[in-house]
């Protein structure tokens, strides 16, 4: 693969490296014997590789189905697989190649029969590597002397021949293997197949695939060209394959494997789920394909999306029964005909509910309006819609999406609500709140009501329709997550339930996973306030009267609800196992600083440019009450019982989430600004910046360098630990800065000898952040530059700092791991605990290693140190590049070349520090991107024309 993908790199004239044939063995190695030798050699072994590990087996095990366990040895199977590719690229060779000398054929009138005698032989060994007796042997022929016609063609007569050899070879092989035994297969409705008539069954549907790829490739014009485009005759063909395929695998799912009739074996009291003929991940995978596919067909317009789109709901529809089916208990699969049907039922429910959401996105067509006012006049004549258009919202959602959110609600949502919320697949398992499936259906009804207005009304108009869907969207979802707190008589709330009657004998404490959803009322505030926003009563806008004496308690009012409901979400979520009083101290500092926060982001945005000032005079008392309710929020840490500062329910994790939140709020509403300026971007800049150090100071103070938190549970994503993945994901935030390289003048340039581009001088005041070189074309960089950042100072901490502050010792570095209190009291408690410090132990140890103040050996320090400093000019040269791009850099390409191996060096030998090893790949990639833009702009800045 690495051979591979340096050719192709010097193919494409992407870039050229030192390591590509040419640049080893000259220029004209591709014609000579020691430039060839290698890719031939690479190629075989890697051929012989894949056939050993791979072909080899499956023709094995295809072939016991005909020989039973009389079968080749692996070097005569290596040997027919070789002689059949080499049959192969013979053919391939000899098709339509002439001589150089008189430009004729080179077997003459002979070499078409030449090419299917090879193919035909090809086929031969190909049927005997699978086991095939010599009587069978056409068929494999046949097969592939009609695929090769087909493509050469794409005629649907040598199509039709493709599948009869499919489908004969097919009834052979089952004839073969299954005609003798005499077994029944259970389908739905009380109808029983045997064995023969089920495969063929599975035979007759699998040629609907062939089909549609046949009508997908086949050549234009011909007779009946117009009657297969306008009945759409592929995707019909696909859409039958769907439903057939689906409903076959909804039965299989069910059905165990007949042990006893087959092999005499007795099936098992609880099977485990290879005892099964079929396995949810196949249906997972077939799913996945037939998305593809429907999306793929109806990109390209083969097929329409009347069809695409039954085809997309029926996959995934599938999925989501696979999903609710698999999730409700352990032994999900039974081989009764009612389970097979309760599953086929959610199958259609889910595909009912997923098809009315994104069909009118594809059925409808979109009304459009002339008005002198644009948008605004289209607006305020909402009430004039043509009438065809509030029939078709009406109809829609008032009768067609609420009926089938009714029909998917027993099926789909309640069941989905359960498992997501971890009600669902637990030991004992209860029924979700009702108010929780309705506030999600709400939910999804003004979701796609919302999609539905925004396809069907284009250039506005509907605002009423609109209003209604987005609110009920922002009610149903704080419903949803305030559900346990509406009382049980409203919506017979059945959420203690407990389906194991057993567990109300054999539980002395309350079910687990049911905390508080108290903190749910303050989504409903918030979505109340942004109700009373829209439809006039708390208007955030000045009214057109004059002296508009009540805006600013408007202004108050809404930001009480809005922001202080946003900040009581936040913190109770976090701190709802907590004590009382750091709860209380924490909830009043977030609340505080979201009220002003609020208040700040609502003035800058409404207010006009020459106004801006007063939106900066309540972010200067935001920026000031920020130690002040610091200190208040610190209070909590006097309480004995209080968590970690940091940790999951600590008082300064809660704050600085908070802040942040609040911040990045504050820097959309600048963003979203349609009047904006230097200070306004400067501000807005500086605001994202704030809440970027926020989200990584959590995700440090809380995971440390290694992902191992307080409690010394160790959290990794994909290998990665938490806080190292998280700071990638975090500096996303960066994103929405907004430099000032639009606003220039043509022909003005600024320099700077900083990294970020800031031009202090251009600073409307002392908070404002402004980037001169930040454009479109480098939008990554400052999210680059802060993962690269982060990285380099994480390790260095680790490697000075770390050890130093708590005067710990080599000898005292698993002295914390131990001493905590093992609460657990029972047995998985007991191995949940061992495991975790199990886990904590082995990364303590590697992590001893790293610091100057707690490391056995003492070069290792310097070791990994050295590994920093490695990782320092290809981290250096990448970030100038970003923040640099339209000027050559002071080095060469060749130069930034050489110094990328140095990444090697923490990459294999400080393995044990995550920080550094995401530094130093990240400093490798960064710098082979470096590298290859610097080599390709050189190479375009001295062509000539």
């Amino acid at each position: 693969l690495l051979l591979y993908a340096i050719q192709v790199l010097h193919w494409s004239n992407k870039a050229s490296n030192p390591y590509q044939i040419s640049t080893l063995f000259g220029r004209n190695a591709s014609f000579s014997f020691r430039g060839t030798v290698i890719p031939i050699s690479v190629s075989l072994l890697a051929a012989l590789a894949l056939e050993f590990e791979y072909l080899i087996p499956l023709c094995r095990s295809i072939s016991y189905n005909f020989n039973g366990h009389a079968v080749y040895s692996n070097l005569i199977l290596s040997l027919m697989l070789t002689a059949a590719l080499l049959a192969a690229l013979f053919a391939g060779w000899v098709n339509g190649r002439s001589s150089s000398s008189n430009n004729e054929q080179l077997f003459g009138e002979f070499q078409d029969d030449i090419v299917q005698l090879s193919l035909a032989f090809a086929g031969l060994l190909l049927g005997k590597a699978i086991g095939m007796p010599w009587s069978l042997t056409p068929l494999p022929i046949l097969a592939i002397l009609g695929t090769i016609i087909w493509l050469s063609t794409r005629m649907l007569r040598y199509l039709a021949m493709l599948l009869f050899v499919f489908h004969s070879t097919a009834m052979v092989l089952w004839s073969y293997r299954y005609a003798g035994i005499e077994t029944d297969i259970d389908m739905l409705f009380g109808l029983q197949v045997t064995l023969f008539q089920f495969g063929m069954l599975i035979v007759v549907i699998s040629l609907l695939v062939f089909l549609v790829m046949g009508l997908a490739v086949r050549s234009s014009g011909g007779t009946g060209h117009a009657v297969l485009r306008r009945f759409d005759i592929c995707g019909l063909c696909l859409l039958l394959y769907v439903a057939f395929e689906s409903t076959m695998e909804c039965i299989l799912l069910k059905y165990p494997l007949p042990f006893h009739d087959l092999m005499g074996i007795e099936v098992h009291e609880h099977p485990e789920d290879h005892d099964y003929l079929y396995q949810p991940v196949v249906a997972y995978i077939t799913s996945a394909a037939l998305s593809g596919l429907s999306i793929f067909l109806q990109y390209y317009k083969i097929i329409s999306p009347k069809t695409a789109i039954p085809c997309l709901s029926l996959a995934l529809g599938k999925v989501l029964a696979v999903f609710i089916d698999t999730r409700l208990n352990k032994n999900f699969r039974n081989q009764t005909q009612a389970e097979a049907l309760d599953l086929l039922l959610r199958w259609l429910a889910g595909a009912l509910l997923l098809f009315t959401t994104m069909a009118p996105r594809f059925f409808l067509s979109s009304v459009h309006f002339k008005a002198s006012g644009g948008r605004k006049s289209i607006s305020r004549q909402s009430v004039l819609l043509p009438s065809n258009v509030n029939r078709t919202l009406m109809v829609y959602g008032i009768f067609l999406y609420p009926l089938t959110l009714i029909i998917s609600a027993p099926f789909i949502l309640q069941p989905l609500v359960g498992i997501l919320s971890g009600q669902f697949g637990a030991y004992y398992t209860t029924v979700p709140a009702a108010s929780e499936t309705v506030g999600w259906a709400c939910a999804l009804w003004g979701l796609a009501l919302l999609l539905t207005i925004n396809r069907l009304l284009p250039d506005g108009g509907g605002e009423l329709w609109k209003k209604t869907a987005a609110l009920t969207f922002l009610m149903g979802l704080g419903v949803a997550l305030a559900a346990p707190t509406v009382p049980a008589w409203m919506v017979h709330d059945k959420s203690n339930q407990v389906l194991n009657p057993f567990a109300l004998l054999s539980s002395q404490t309350p079910l687990a996973g049911r905390s508080s959803h108290i903190s749910g009322w303050g989504l409903l505030s918030a979505a109340l306030a942004t109700l009373l926003a829209i439809t006039g009563p708390l208007d955030l806008q000045e009214r057109p009267e004059k002296g508009d004496k009540y805006l600013l308690l408007r202004t108050m009012i809404f930001s009480i609800l809005f922001g202080c409901g946003i900040a009581w979400f936040i913190t109770l979520e976090s701190m709802h196992n907590e004590d009382f009083l750091p709860t209380f101290s924490t909830s009043t500092a977030c609340m505080a600083m979201s009220f002003f926060g609020t208040v700040g982001g609502v003035l800058s945005f409404s207010l006009e440019l020459k106004d801006f000032e007063e939106a900066e005079q309540i972010l200067y008392v935001w920026i000031g009450a920020f130690p002040v309710f610091l200190l208040t929020a610190a209070s909590a840490q006097l309480v004995k019982s209080a968590a970690h500062p940091f940790g999951v329910g600590g008082w300064l994790s809660t704050y600085l989430s908070v802040c942040g939140t609040i911040t990045l709020a504050f820097c959309l509403t600048l963003r979203a600004r349609s009047q904006k300026s230097s200070r306004t971007r400067g501000v807005a800049n500086s605001s994202c910046c704030f809440s970027w150090l926020c989200w990584v100071s959590i995700l440090f103070g809380r995971y440390g360098v290694a992902g191992m938190d307080a409690d010394f549970s160790l959290t990794t994503f994909f290998g990665m630990p938490a806080s190292v993945l998280g700071t990638a994901v975090a500096s996303s935030v960066l994103l929405l800065l907004e430099g000032e390289h639009a606003t220039t003048k043509p022909g003005r340039s600024y320099r700077s000898n900083t990294f970020s581009g800031v031009t202090p001088s251009a600073q409307t005041s002392w908070m404002s952040l402004n980037f001169h070189n930040l454009s479109n074309s480098n939008r990554f960089a400052p999210s680059l530059t802060a993962i690269s950042a982060v990285f380099v100072c994480a390790s260095l901490y680790s490697i000075l700092f770390r050890g130093m502050i708590s005067a710990a010792t080599r000898e005292s570095v698993f002295e914390s791991i131990f001493k905590t209190k093992n609460g657990a009291d029972d047995l998985a408690s007991l191995a949940k605990k061992n495991l975790q410090h199990r886990q904590a132990i082995q990364m303590a140890a590697k992590l001893s290693g790293t610091s100057f103040w707690t490391a056995s050996n003492p070069f290792t320090p310097f070791l990994f140190f050295a590994g920093v400093v490695a990782t320092l000019p290809s981290i250096y040269g990448f970030v100038h590049h970003l923040w640099s791009a339209t000027s050559l850099t002071f080095m060469g390409s060749i130069t930034w070349g050489a110094v990328l191996p140095l990444n090697l060096l923490p990459i294999i030998f400080c393995r044990n520090l995550p920080p550094l090893f995401a530094a130093a790949t990240t400093g490798l990639l960064g710098g082979v991107y470096h590298v290859m833009s610097v080599r390709e702009r050189r190479q375009e800045a001295n062509m000539r024309i």
